[in-house]
């Protein structure tokens, strides 16, 4: 705890200054069982439905039902965040759930950025050329593209596994 000065005083006080976390614990609970109450079954919907796409051979199905997986991915350790957050940001689980769980979250939070890139891509040439971009729409670009993103975002968060904990460096 760190040792707060009264403003325009050059008194030490004996006050501490805590970082304000029980003052919003209980909306940030409520906000990550609302969302996956919410979620799980729609993105359960959405992976099914986008599957029927991908089976039509549809280039945005692949993009939308990887989008899915991911949040699918994420929306599993919401419950290790809201237990994390409910013993007021103390985590109780192992050290390698820990490094799991972050892992997770950051590898989710870019392949999310990525798929978006991709949907936003694929829906300009399908737009802005479509006759050109008939033959470089395939299915099969989709495919590796969504694959190459996985990879490469998952080797480079690879470093979660080998930090030291509490490493701040």
């Amino acid at each position: 705890m760190l040792p707060v000065t009264e403003a325009g005083s050059l008194n030490q006080s004996s006050q501490d200054c805590e970082a304000p976390f029980a003052d919003g614990r209980l909306p940030l609970m409520i906000v990550y069982i609302s969302v996956l109450i919410i979620g799980l079954p729609a993105n359960l919907l959405t992976v099914f439905l986008t599957w029927l796409q991908v089976r039509r051979k549809n280039v945005l199905g692949v993009y939308l039902w990887s989008l899915s997986l991911c949040d699918l991915t994420y929306l599993c350790t919401l419950p290790l965040w809201t237990d994390y957050i409910y013993r007021g940001h103390l985590w109780q689980w192992s050290s390698a759930a820990c490094k799991l769980t972050g892992y997770i979250f950051f590898t989710n939070m870019y392949v999310s950025i990525f798929l978006l890139c991709c949907i936003s891509l694929d829906r300009y040439m399908a737009v802005a050329y479509c006759l050109e971009a008939r033959g470089m729409r395939r299915q099969r670009y989709a495919v590796l593209t969504t694959v190459t993103i996985v990879v490469m975002v998952a080797v480079v968060h690879t470093a979660v596994f080998t930090m030291r904990e509490g490493a701040v460096t």
